[in-house]
């Protein structure tokens, strides 16, 4: 490796070059940060092939929509952003891996932001391997051009006739001592900036619950309902699977261009897009790692990597039926007769088995549900926000949001640890022109 490194001509010089690169990727692909995300996995690989076949040309965002995501030939990235999402995804985990597994590797691989072509960088020798877009030559097919910056030259201090001068020893150490006199006013003024900044800062009620959702460590993903699928249903007077959804831009259609009109495109409710952005204003939130995205451009592998927070019913939001066998009570869905429900799958005294809208007149009663789960890796969570109709999941988003009555909730969720267990609240509330009031808790479970 050194012999490739110091030799700043071409990569045809330097031999075992691809190999590195390619031994490199897999440490990536092998590592806990990748090996349970087959996507970020395909995408990575996509890339760094690319990359290394001198092949950047192809390395576009439409080109990796179709190649990597399985989007149709002549897809608009423009009106589906799954490749800047997964994107964004990559490069933080290429960076909590080099933090942490891949701190001694000597070969890392970036993807710069601006664009989707892989970077191979040699820290050994300081030195940075850049794979070009194809303009450079190269020595040879399959190699790209070697660029190695310049070294500094080296220059030395003599520092032994520095310190043989009294003059100039007092001088230095006058300067350590200012130094350090600075430094110990700026952290004090600092730790005073921040202590008044926290103690400014109002946090809510159920703060313990928002702590989990949003963390460093990794992204939270708002998941509103897609408005779209619901008008589908309803024209057809069926309901639809996840595994029906997720195939609609992969197999070729022949409905009324109405209905593709309506498969292919990413609506959703303005009381959904009121929450993500209520949502975003919480003090615990962390702006960096806080992202609204649509149905349409999830996958499972966010909801195994990330936390999420679902918006809508299964009837609305078609990720909920990932959830639904960790439910208690389960959202039930006849669009041919006009009916919804929420069945209680076990009730216990007191409660009935089936909670359904009776009326559609201007005021009737509505129902909901909040749930907080495991992700699908368990290694996150999932906060769920179901309503029979929209102003159910408006009570629901607002009796989280107001928090008060959720704290004796989280109180009886608390583990011994300290930690939030999984729960289940169902929610009742009157709707009244389209509104919610008078929301409360009808039934709870806890789950260890």
């Amino acid at each position: 490796m050194n012999q490739l490194i110091e030799n700043p001509a071409r990569a045809a010089d330097a031999p075992g070059f691809t190999a590195e690169c390619r031994e490199a990727l897999g440490r990536v692909l092998r590592s806990r940060h990748f090996e349970k995300a087959p996507l970020l996995s395909a995408f990575l690989s996509y890339v760094c092939e690319a990359a290394l076949q001198n092949d950047t040309a192809r390395v576009s965002e439409q080109a990796v929509g179709v190649k990597v995501f399985r989007r149709p030939d002549g897809y608009d990235p423009g009106e589906d952003n799954i490749v800047r999402n997964y994107a964004r995804q990559l490069r933080r985990r290429l960076e909590l891996y080099y933090q942490n597994e891949g701190q001694l590797d000597a070969v890392r691989i970036e993807v710069p932001k601006g664009g989707y072509v892989a970077v191979f960088t040699c820290l050994a020798a300081d030195q940075r391997i850049d794979i070009p877009n194809g303009s450079l030559e190269t020595a040879t097919a399959g190699y790209p051009q070697l660029a190695v910056p310049h070294k500094a030259a080296i220059e030395t201090t003599p520092g032994a006739t520095q310190l043989a001068n009294p003059l100039a020893a007092r001088f230095t150490w006058s300067r350590l001592w200012l130094f350090a006199a600075y430094s110990v006013v700026l952290c004090g003024i600092t730790a005073y900036a921040v202590h008044r900044l926290v103690k400014g800062t109002v946090l809510s009620p159920i703060h313990p619950l928002w702590v989990e959702m949003f963390r460093s460590d990794r992204d939270t993903v708002v998941v509103p309902a897609d408005i779209g699928f619901v008008i589908l249903q309803q024209l057809n007077n069926r309901t639809y699977s996840l595994a029906e959804y997720e195939g609609w831009p992969a197999v070729e259609q022949y409905d009324h261009v109405y209905t593709s009109f309506l498969k292919a495109q990413k609506y959703t409710s303005m009381l959904d897009l009121d929450t993500a952005l209520r949502l975003q204003r919480l003090p615990e939130v962390i702006p960096n790692r806080f992202f609204t995205r649509p149905a349409r451009s999830l996958s499972t592998d966010d909801l195994s990597n990330d936390n999420a927070i679902l918006l809508g019913s299964n009837f609305s939001n078609p990720w909920m039926e990932v959830f639904e066998r960790s439910l208690n009570f389960h959202f039930m869905n006849r669009p041919q007769e006009g009916r919804s429900w929420i069945l209680n799958t076990k009730p216990a005294r007191g409660e009935s088995a089936i909670y359904e809208n009776t009326t559609r007149n201007i005021a009737h009663e509505t129902y909901a549900v909040i749930a907080f789960l495991p992700n699908l890796s368990k290694s996150g969570h999932v906060l769920i926000v179901e309503g029979l109709d929209g102003p159910g999941t408006q009570a629901a988003v607002d009796l989280l949001l107001q928090g008060d009555q959720l704290v004796p909730v989280l109180k009886k969720a608390t583990r011994p640890d300290g930690t939030l267990g999984s729960f289940e609240l169902l929610l009742d509330a009157t709707s009244l022109d389209s509104r919610a009031t008078g929301v409360h808790v009808v039934a709870e479970r806890y789950y260890p």
